[in-house]
């Protein structure tokens, strides 16, 4: 189920494709914090690696209605106005 902007959908993407970086990032909660305040654009610079030029262009082509959040996933848009309590109010928590 997907009830998220375009926008939010590029970004959960986004951070997919970099989540291992990510994940080694996480040792430093202010620096990982820091990465995540970035825009996508900026975050593919900051971390992006050899793969920056493959996820500039793929995310330019990323078309949000055709990204698979694969089984029981829901996506969140954060400029939703019941962010960050919407998944529990959509399951009647």
């Amino acid at each position: 189920m997907t009830s998220a902007c375009p926008c939010c959908t590029k970004r959960r993407w986004l951070l997919g494709e970099l989540s291992g970086r990510l994940d080694l990032c996480a040792r430093d909660p202010v620096r990982l914090w820091s990465l995540l305040e970035l825009s996508d654009g900026d975050l593919i610079e900051a971390i992006g690696g050899r793969r920056r030029p493959e996820l500039r262009a793929a995310y330019a082509e990323l078309e949000p209605g055709t990204i698979d959040v694969g089984g029981n996933v829901e996506i969140i848009c954060r400029h939703c106005h019941t962010y960050p309590l919407a998944p529990l109010i959509h399951r009647g928590i």
